[in-house]
């Protein structure tokens, strides 16, 4: 589909994948073993649905884009100018 070319191809969605597996790997929290250095795109999903233990109980997403929004904001453009991927991601797949 021509959302997922886009994706493919563009260096944005790159960042944006790496920033979350950067943050996957701050979460492992044993800074002194090997980080992993990629994740298959289906694990996407179970990435997403971490949560954080309470009181905050906030999910690996949320922390993700505050990052975006608040230190790559070059980033959030892409995301908000690229209405075939919002289409897309509003799919239930």
């Amino acid at each position: 589909t021509n959302a997922a070319k886009l994706l493919h191809n563009s260096s944005q969605f790159h960042h944006i994948l790496q920033l979350l597996l950067t943050c996957g790997n701050l979460i492992s929290g044993d800074f002194n073993a090997q980080m992993v250095k990629g994740f298959r795109t289906s694990s996407i999903m179970e990435m997403a649905e971490f949560k954080f233990p309470p009181p905050s109980e906030t999910s690996l997403i949320d922390v993700v884009a505050r990052a975006i929004n608040k230190h790559f904001i070059d980033l959030a453009k892409f995301v908000e100018n690229t209405t075939i991927v919002v289409k897309a991601g509003r799919g239930k797949f």
